[in-house]
């Protein structure tokens, strides 16, 4: 499924919760804070286009303060989007409102 995404899938549901699932029972909600697209790349040298999906793209997902853990596959759930299985987050930011994970898609 995440071979499939695109920065269009993620981009209509900035500000809204994703699940997160922190063991066997616990979840706790992130939200979708950003999406940015990285750029497109060229072709491969070998003369073929990329499509849409291979073009790279970001998302940062805002955890609570309280919730610090290392760079690791997460599996997330979202409401329209379903389960993201194995995705692999990376903190990059801390604030008052909470702490910043990106996984970048290429």
């Amino acid at each position: 499924m995440l071979d499939k995404l695109t920065r269009e899938n993620f981009a209509p549901h900035l500000g809204e919760p994703f699940r997160m699932r922190l063991s066997e029972t616990e979840w706790v909600d992130v939200v979708l804070h950003d999406v940015q697209s990285l750029g497109a790349r060229p072709a491969d040298g070998w003369g073929r286009e990329h499509n849409a999906r291979t073009e790279p793209f970001s998302v940062v997902f805002r955890f609570p303060r309280e919730l610090a853990a290392p760079q690791m596959m997460f599996e997330l759930s979202h409401e329209t989007l379903g389960d993201l299985p194995g995705l692999f987050l990376v903190p990059v930011a801390m604030d008052e409102n909470g702490r910043y994970y990106e996984a970048v898609f290429n």
